[in-house]
């Protein structure tokens, strides 16, 4: 009796029935995953960026500016004016 219960004729119901209620649970259970990025991590990472821009340290260094070396310099000089060549207009002059 048991082995005509667990023939696999009669088997392939129930595994579409616990299948799809797998693939019910599956789409309405709330999932850590975030796709492209989690908003916890980007929070902290706001956060730690604003602590940092808004303390002394943080301060000293945007008045200081980037340490670019002759050879970088010329570098950004050139990706800067590819940069305005491919800009519909010049706003560099607006507030």
């Amino acid at each position: 009796m048991l082995s005509n219960m667990l023939d696999s004729q009669s088997l392939v119901p129930w595994l579409k029935l616990i299948a799809t209620q797998q693939e019910v649970c599956v789409m309405t259970k709330k999932s850590p995953n975030h796709g492209e990025g989690d908003p916890q991590a980007a929070e902290r990472f706001n956060a730690a960026e604003r602590a940092f821009v808004d303390s002394a340290r943080g301060k000293k260094k945007i008045k200081e500016g980037p340490q670019v070396s002759p050879g970088e310099e010329a570098d950004l000089a050139k990706a800067e004016q590819a940069g305005r060549d491919h800009a519909k207009e010049d706003d560099s002059q607006s507030a």
